[in-house]
Formats: C-alpha cells, sequence, structure tokens
C-alpha cells in the first residue's frame, strides 16, 4: 500500500478490493482512526492485524474473498460495527468472544467451513441477518433458536439432518432459507418437521424448503 494513506488521519472509509495483497499493515489502522468502513474484498489475506480492534468508528468490515483461516480476537472489541462479511473464507470457527459486539445487525459467513458457533453469539441483541450457508454444519447451531432478533436466516446448503423445534421462538423471521440440505429433503425428515415448517407458513415467513 501507498505509505501516503497512513498520513490521512481524517480517513474514513479504505476501499482496496481487487487486488493481490497479503498482509494489512497495523501501522495504517493505528493511524486512521476515524476509519468507517473498510472493504478488503478479493485479496490474499491469511490473517488481520491486532489492531483491528483499535477502531472505534468501525461500522462495515468486508472481507469477502481471501484467504483468512481466522480471525483476531480484537475484532470482538469493535463497539460501533454493524455489518461483518467474511464470506469465502477458510474460516472453521469464529472468535469465542462474538458476541461482545453491540451493534452488530448484519454476519455474512456463507462459504467456509465452520460447523458450529460460539455461544456468545446469543448476545448479539441487534442481529438482523445470518447467513451460514455453505458450510459444515450437520445441525442447526445450538445459539441461533436464542437470537430472537432475527429477520433473516439462512442455514442453506449445510449437512443439516435435524432442525430444533426452538426455531419456532423466531417470531421475527421473514425470510428463512434451509433449502439443498440433503437429509431434510427425505420424507420422513420432512414429516417429523411438518410442523415447523407450518408454523413459520402461518407467520408468513417467507421461506426456501
Amino acid at each position: 500500500l501507498p505509505r501516503g494513506i497512513a498520513r490521512n488521519r481524517a480517513l474514513e472509509q479504505l476501499v482496496i478490493g481487487n487486488n493481490q495483497l497479503t498482509q494489512l499493515p497495523g501501522r495504517l489502522l493505528r493511524r486512521s482512526p476515524h476509519l468507517r468502513e473498510i472493504n478488503l474484498y478479493n485479496n490474499q489475506l491469511t490473517k488481520l492485524p491486532r489492531e483491528i480492534g483499535r477502531l472505534p468508528n468501525l461500522r462495515v468490515l468486508d472481507l469477502y474473498r481471501n484467504q483468512l483461516v481466522a480471525l483476531p480476537d480484537e475484532l470482538c472489541t469493535l463497539p460501533s460495527l454493524e455489518v461483518l462479511a467474511v464470506s469465502y473464507n477458510r474460516l472453521d470457527q469464529l472468535p469465542a468472544e462474538l458476541g461482545r459486539l453491540p451493534k452488530l445487525r448484519e454476519l455474512y459467513c456463507h462459504h467456509n467451513q465452520l460447523y458450529r458457533l460460539p455461544v456468545s453469539i446469543t448476545q448479539l441483541r441487534t442481529l438482523r441477518l445470518l447467513d451460514i450457508s455453505y458450510n459444515w454444519f450437520d445441525a442447526v447451531p445450538d445459539p441461533v433458536p436464542s437470537l430472537g432478533t432475527l429477520e433473516d436466516l439462512n442455514i442453506s446448503n449445510n449437512h443439516i439432518q435435524r432442525l430444533s423445534p426452538n426455531l419456532i421462538g423466531l417470531n421475527r423471521l421473514k425470510r428463512f432459507d434451509l433449502s439443498s440440505n440433503p437429509y431434510l429433503e427425505t420424507d420422513t425428515v420432512q414429516q417429523e418437521y411438518q410442523d415447523i415448517v407450518n408454523r413459520f407458513k402461518e407467520a408468513q415467513t417467507e421461506l426456501y424448503q
């Protein structure tokens, strides 16, 4: 990155997608406390600097299509973050303290290798959208039925073998995509969970099976 970028201490938006970046300099983040949006779409990042947690005004963090295998714990200290997009990476887990993001509204983590979600996400009182499609889940993650503010839930294209009856507690859902889970498409399983499906249909939830 050009060194001159770090001299702009009033920088609010950093859009450097579609490059071949392998690292994001920590010094840039230290010198950019006013950043509100970072877009690193389609690079070659394998990790983020710990300084990512020193951005009190950051609202949007777009990390689509990189090579990330883990996210730093410091990311969970961002007090203003509203949108976190980590799809198309190599993540098999999310930070344990992800629930410490008090303003998070949208979480995109499809096309990874996730098989569980941290229990702490039940503390996300503002979460409206959760997309965990195209991962390795064999069941709806235990914390999901506790996310009472969800309006859009996508668990499609996993290996889900069972649905929790507690899902019907998500009474704010407007859209629920559970399509392309082969085990749920068998006649036996569909009949077993027909009551759950009917409840969502009665609530006029946009349902994809």
